[in-house]
Order: structure tokens, then sequence, then C-alpha cells
């Protein structure tokens, strides 16, 4: 990118320059685009007596020219604010004081800007209208943005965004808040939230009837900024494509040196120099001194790099007479002068926060010493009936001991009331287990009665072949009944382990802990809880399996305790889906699962320990009672079945 496009599509004048503008931050003024207007105007001031509607017309003439023809604008309005002093009228001072604001920094004399901005905040505050102190700040923003200090402009428009929320009246376009926090951050390098204000300023201008050139102004910039030139062109030609009114000249200015800085950029030099001259006309045909002195410049870089040297020349001539009338030393003194009085005002306001904190802190400190002093009288009293409450506590106590020694015995008879009631509670689920259990040992008594049977059957055919003297088909015989009677055995083993695991559990822990397989304890309680239920709800039909670690060794552990707690985990299992079974419609289907895991096969488990889980598909546990599953004999389940 050449350096004279760069220059020009990133460092314009960056203010507001349309009639839409100075309606929209709350100027009363009504303004109208024909210039007869502003001559009825004039005419009606010679009629009018010294009055607020006086005032008013003085302020309408201000505000018609302000952003085209500065010098007039500020004429009307030294003029307005001369007859509001006179009247005391505060709304309409503000008021011409923010118009005449713009029409100092259209004029690029920022620290007069500046300085009446400050004036209108300063009346704003006394009268202690928020109204009027949200527009002050949206004009001072203003006049900062101008002079280049975007940081201190972000300030004042975020004081701005902020109050809106707590106004009642506004009277502010939201497109023109928007394009303020966009321009300032666009200037300070922060693209990204550059385009998030700039877009909502854009979007809002689409759908409303009044168009608004500046937010396709700097959509177009982020665009160049991008290197999107093309759709930079498009947003630049976008702004400058509506009628609008003609005093908002200095929006055309910016669009048309815009699409010049563009067109330079692509090697269009002849309508890049059209484009410049177009924004030179507008602005030497004004006040504008600021946008003449830019559309000079442009044009002699323009001229010089196409070798037009004379008219590069003559355009050099022109922008330096334009410069010594923007960037003299008064002004630039005059700028430090309102800065620094903005500062020392801020620090002002601080010292009187301060002040109001230390003063708070006194009255916080005073109340601090009332509390004390009232806390030692009380202290002072109370030590008046110590002796008193010393011999009441005596015979307190002596009745305490009492109560206490009687508390101790009956604590020993609850202790008493409770174990009674746990092997009362093992009875009851032992009973609960009878069905299961007698299921349990109907299974291996029938393979000792079959394989009996068969063994019979067996021998009598051994009898017949050894009579025959086929001794090889008797020792094949021989062999099956020898394999039958290991089968006989090893169910004749199970049915006396299930009774012995009844017989456990039926009687009080010895609470001495033995080699016990857990394994098999969980496979054993499982399937005599499954037939339990089914032995009291024929009806009762559930899925359940186990996922056992066949690497468990056998562990040292008190083989009732923990088959009783394994056992109420199981049966409150297939509680919880015999629950969920009854309120499911079709498609549940109910299922409990066992699982044994070993530290040394699980990366969750600590080493050296054993986890058992219990897991079913049933409706969970209630988050409301979730603090009270281990409490002593609560339950969820109804009376009589917990």
């Amino acid at each position: 990118m050449s350096e004279t496009h760069r220059k020009y599509s990133l460092n314009w004048c960056n203010v507001i320059h349309s009639v839409l503008f100075l309606s929209c931050i709350g100027l009363p003024s009504t303004v109208t685009a024909q210039s007869s207007y502003a001559d009825s105007l004039r005419n009606l001031l010679r009629t009018l007596p010294e009055d607020s509607v006086k005032i008013n017309v003085y302020l309408e003439l201000t505000s018609y020219y302000c952003v085209s023809w500065p010098d007039s604008a500020i004429q009307f309005a030294e003029k307005g604010l001369a007859l509001a002093d006179k009247l005391k009228l505060p709304t309409n001072q503000i008021d011409l004081h923010s118009s005449v604001s713009i029409a100092y920094v259209e004029k690029g004399n920022f620290s007069l800007g500046l300085e009446h901005a400050f004036k209108a905040m300063e009346i704003a505050k006394r009268i202690k209208d928020k109204y009027y102190i949200t527009q002050c700040n949206i004009y001072i923003g203003i006049a900062y943005s101008s002079a280049g200090d975007y940081r201190k402009a972000l300030f004042y428009h975020k004081l701005v965004l902020h109050s809106l929320e707590n106004l009642s009246r506004s009277g502010l376009d939201e497109r023109v808040l928007m394009f303020l926090l966009g321009q300032s951050y666009y200037e300070l390098q922060e693209f990204d939230s550059a385009l998030f204000y700039t877009k909502q300023s854009y979007d809002l201008d689409i759908v409303d009837s009044h168009h608004w050139p500046v937010p396709y102004l700097y959509m177009g910039k982020l665009a160049e900024h991008k290197g999107q030139f093309i759709e930079a062109l498009s947003f630049y030609k976008a702004s400058i494509s509506r009628e609008i009114s003609d005093v908002a000249q200095a929006d055309y200015i910016k669009g048309y040196m815009a699409i010049a800085g563009i067109l330079e950029h692509l090697n269009k030099y002849d309508s890049s120099i059209y484009y410049a001259k177009k924004a030179y006309q507008i602005a030497n045909s004004t006040s504008l001194y600021s946008y003449s002195y830019q559309a000079s410049e442009l044009l002699k870089l323009l001229y010089k790099q196409n070798n037009q040297i004379d008219s590069a020349f003559k355009y050099q001539e022109l922008m330096v007479v334009e410069k010594d009338s923007l960037f003299n030393r008064d002004r630039l003194s005059q700028m430090q002068r309102i800065t620094y009085e903005d500062e020392k005002r801020q620090n002002s306001l601080k010292a009187e926060r301060e002040r109001l904190t230390n003063q708070i802190k006194l009255y916080s400190l005073i109340s601090s010493l009332v509390v004390i002093l009232t806390i030692v009288f009380l202290l002072v009293r109370n030590s008046l009936f110590k002796q008193r409450a010393f011999n009441l506590l005596q015979k307190q106590k002596s009745d305490l001991d009492v109560q206490k020694s009687k508390a101790e015995q009956m604590l020993i008879e609850l202790r008493a009331t409770q174990s009674q009631l746990i092997q009362s509670e093992k009875m009851a689920s032992l009973g609960e287990l009878t069905a299961g259990i007698a299921h349990e040992i109907q299974n291996p008594l029938n393979f000792v009665n079959n394989f009996s049977e068969v063994n019979t059957e067996l021998i009598d055919e051994l009898e017949v072949e050894i009579n025959r003297g086929d001794f090889e088909e008797a020792k094949a015989i021989a062999k099956d009944i020898k394999e039958n009677e290991q089968k006989i055995n090893h169910h004749g083993r199970r049915a006396d382990a299930i009774v012995k695991g009844m017989l456990q559990h039926s009687r009080s822990s010895s609470g001495v802990k033995e080699p016990t397989d857990i394994n098999a304890l969980c496979d054993e309680y499982l399937r005599l809880a499954y037939h339990g239920l089914r032995a009291k709800d024929n009806t009762f039909n559930a899925k359940f399996g186990t996922s056992f670690d066949e690497s468990l060794d056998k562990v040292e552990v008190i083989p009732q305790d923990i088959g009783r707690v394994i056992l109420n985990l199981i049966t409150n299992a297939f509680y919880a889906v015999i629950e969920k079974k009854r309120q499911s419609s079709d498609g549940y289907e109910p299922m409990v699962t066992v699982t044994t895991i070993h530290s040394r096969t699980s990366p969750g488990a600590a080493g050296g320990e054993v986890l058992i889980k219990v897991k079913d598909n049933g409706n969970g546990i209630p988050q409301n009672v979730m603090d009270k599953i281990f409490q002593p004999f609560f339950t969820t389940k109804p009376t009589g079945q917990g």
C-alpha cells in the first residue's frame, strides 16, 4: 500500500458530521436541508423579542450551520449564549455550548471545542440533570476523539453507555453511540471491538428510514484494514449514494477522500484525482478548513505521483496556508490548558471522594467506640451478679450430676435395645431368605437324587456285563459310576455350604475374621436374594449377572457381617427394580449386577483393597434423602417392608 493511500484511509478527522447526529444526541433542533429555511430563520430573528423563543432560533441556526459552515454557526451561538446567560436558562446554555463545540471541532479548533463541551457539563452538573450530563459526555468524547486522544474519548463514551440504562428518557439514537465506541476502538487498533460496535451501528442504519453515511465509512475502513479493498470501495460509495442534508457536507468530503485513496491504491490516478478534487471543492466552499488541508495534501501527493509537478506545487501552497490556520502554537497551548483543567477537575472529584471515605471511616470508628463502651457497661453490670450466679450454678451442677447418672443408665439400656433390634433385623432377613435357601438346597439335592438313580441302573448293567465276561465294558461303566459319585459329592458339599451359611447368618457375629472367598459369597447371596423374592412374589422376574475378578484371593473378613451387608445391598437393588417395573411401561428390563475388583487390576482402587459393586437400573436414590442413607433404621420403604 502506498504512503498516500495509507495516510488518507486511516487518518481522517473522526467527528460526527450530520444533522441526523445533532438531532439524535439531544439538541432540540429539527433541521431541514433547504437554505431558504435558514434565510427565513434569520429574518425571523429581527422580529422576535429577547426571550426563549429567540434563543431556540439561534440554536436552530447554530445546528444548521455547525457541520458545514462552522464560522456562521459560531456567530449565531455566541448571540444565543449571551441571551441565554442574560435570561438564566441553563438548558439552552447547555444546548448552545454543545452545538458550538461541534462547530469548533469542525473548524479544527479542538481546544475551543473541548472548552465549550466542559462548560456545558458544568452547567448540567449544577442543575443535576442526568439526561444533559449524558449528552455532555458525548460531546467531550467527540472533542477528545477529534484531537486524537482516543483513550479519553472511549472513557467518556463508555460513561454514556452505562448511564443509558438508568435514564427514563434518552433521545439518543443507538447508531450514534455504537459508532462512537467503534471509532475509538478502531483508532486504538483494537479492531475486533471496533467491528463489533461499528457493525451494530451499520445494521441499525440499514433498517432506518433516515440514512446516516458515517457507519458505512467506518465499515469501509475496517474492510480496508483487512486488505479487502473492493469491499471497502463498495462501503465508501454506499456512504455517498443516498441524498442527505446539504448541511452535512463533511460526510461527503470523507466519502470522496476515502474513494480517492482506494483508487490511488489500485493505480487509477485519474479517478483518484477526480474524487479528491470533489472533496476539496466541497471543503473549500464551506469553512471546513481541516478538510481543505487534508484534501489539498492528498491532491499534492497524487499529482506528484502522476508527475504533474505544477499542480502538485499549487496544492502544496494551499496546504501550507491551511496548515498555518489549523496548527498554530496558541491552539496547542490552549488544548494543553483545557486538558490540565480537566485533569484538575478529576483530581478534585477524587479528593472529594477520599474526604467522604475518611468521613465514613470516622463515623464508623465513633460507632465502634459506642459499641465497645456499651459492652464494657454490660460486663461491669454482669459482674455484680457473678456471686449469685455462681451459687445458682453450684445447685444446677448437682442437679445435672443426678441427670447425667440417669442419662448414662438410659444410654446403656438404649444400646442393649439397639443390639436386640439388630439381632431381630438379622432374624427377619433370615426369614426372607428361607424360601431362597430352600430353592438353592433343592437344586443340589435334585442332582444327588438323579445321579443316585443313574448309579443304581449302572450297577445293574455292571453285574450283567461281568456275568457276560465283558470286562472292558464293565470298566467303562465303573468309570461312569465313579464320575457320578464325584458329582454327588460336589452337590452334597454345596448343600452343606448353603446350610452352614444360613446358620452363620442366624447366629450373632463371633467377631473373628477368617479367609473367605468373596466371589463365592457374593454369588451365593445374589441367588438367595433373587429366589427369596421369587418365592414371595412369583410374578417377579429380573435379570441378574456377575462380573468377578478371578485373580481375587481369599480375604480375611467376618463372613456373617459382610454377608449381611451384601445381602441387604442386593435385596435393596431387587426392590428398586421391582418398583420401577411397576411404574414403567413395556420395554423396561430389570437388571442387577454384582462386580468384584481387586486393587491389582483396577488403577482407581487403593493398594490391598477389594471393591464390591452392586448395580441396578432402578429409580435410584432421591437427592433429598442422600444424606440419610447411613442413618440406622432409616428406610424409604413402606411401613413393614423396611
